[in-house]
């Protein structure tokens, strides 16, 4: 990796590149699922029920995928995957109207189980192949990109859906989804991560390093508080009558988060990786207190981005310590379950986050936010010991 692209090595810009524009279609599918079962004429308790099938799929299929891929490399096991995916979408375009609940969430749930987990993937060829300076970057680069997944997927996918009709959209994220994955998949980093260890892949996930436990303890716990916010936000915005820039608020958080990673990029992460995640966990915390204080859609939107802003470099340090924490042989599958604790909080978050807003204000939702985000900080600061062990010196 010699050629430089924005002062990084360009293999590995190439490998980001990809992730991306692969996880585009991948962050809407949720929605466009739930599109899709309403189109069917299923109620929207069943059309939820496929989303969250999707999603328990995606949490529960990560790390399987990530122990298949360090133990047969990258290629086989994505290729596998991505046809098995792409089948189960095209499945449910074939479903009739009418049709009952258990094929439309079971197609869903092995849609779920079975999405090419690129980003980790991508993640651990790094992990693998830079250096620190470059992987601290890199790393602080995908996770600014990483929530304008989640505003540029609903905007090309589920406009398509909109215009076209959900079998359409879901039709071409199965299409898209199946060549960029090809083509990550037969970029040469790809295929030289690949190369199959000389042991097998041994041990069960209970067999990590405590390290590993600690950070996806700390991923799941930012989940739950990412899930509150997210129910926070459509209630907050209901009370402002603003309802319409639901999407716009959501995009301006993303927003803060790409800056934050950005300037965090240009900084080059300086100072040890724990010390660094637990004052952006606060960061967050603290920043999160000023959405609650927000009383007009203006000073929500501007709080929103502020809380944003630490977002990314938390991403950035969290991810570093987790490969950093990898046993030999197992980083893909050690990533994987950085993701699964994530997507499973989130979760949790949501659910939660539902419940509370029926029982208290918008703005207490967006407290106990800061509250559960406040608590992943005090629990790395407790647990600093560990994994300031673990860090490269």
């Amino acid at each position: 990796m010699t050629t430089q692209i924005l002062g990084l090595p360009s293999a590995a810009v190439r490998t980001l590149a990809l992730g991306f524009l692969a996880r585009v279609p991948a962050g809407a599918l949720g929605l466009v699922i739930v599109l899709h079962g309403l189109s069917l004429g299923l109620s929207y308790t069943v059309s939820g029920l496929m989303a969250a099938a999707f999603a328990l799929g995606m949490a529960v299929g990560a790390p399987v995928v990530g122990r298949s891929i360090d133990r047969w490399g990258q290629p086989v096991p994505l290729f596998a995957v991505t046809v098995v995916a792409a089948a189960m979408m095209i499945g449910l375009t074939s479903l009739p109207q009418g049709t009952g609940p258990a094929a439309p969430v079971a197609l869903a749930a092995i849609t779920g189980l079975t999405q090419p987990p690129l980003a980790v993937c991508a993640r651990a060829i790094w992990n693998e192949r830079l250096g620190p300076v470059d992987l601290s970057r890199m790393l602080s680069l995908d996770a600014s990109l990483q929530e304008m997944t989640y505003i540029l997927g609903p905007l090309t996918v589920v406009s398509w859906a909109t215009v076209r009709g959900t079998h359409e959209a879901l039709i071409l994220a199965a299409g898209l989804i199946l060549v960029l994955t090809a083509v990550f998949a037969l970029t040469p980093e790809s295929r030289r991560a690949s190369r199959r260890s000389d042991r097998p892949v041994m041990g069960a996930p209970s067999r990590f390093p405590v390290t590993v436990w600690i950070l996806v303890v700390v991923t799941f716990t930012v989940g739950i508080a990412i899930g509150v916010l997210e129910v926070a936000v459509v209630r907050r915005s209901a009370q402002l009558d603003a309802s319409e820039l639901i999407g716009v608020f959501y995009g301006l958080w993303a927003t803060g988060s790409l800056v934050g990673g950005l300037i965090n990029l240009r900084a080059g992460g300086r100072g040890r990786l724990a010390s660094r995640m637990t004052l952006f966990l606060a960061a967050l915390a603290l920043t999160h207190l000023v959405v609650a204080a927000a009383t007009t859609t203006v000073t929500l939107g501007l709080a929103l981005v502020l809380a944003g802003l630490p977002a990314a470099p938390m991403f950035a340090a969290f991810y570093e310590l987790l490969g950093t924490a990898a046993p030999e042989g197992r980083v893909t599958e050690v990533f994987a379950w950085g993701s699964t604790g994530g997507m499973a909080g989130v979760a949790l978050g949501t659910a939660t986050g539902g419940f509370l807003a029926d029982v208290i204000s918008s703005r207490g939702n967006i407290v106990v936010c800061a509250a559960v985000l406040g608590l992943a900080a005090v629990f790395a600061l407790a647990c600093r010991s560990p994994l300031t062990g673990i860090e490269r010196r």
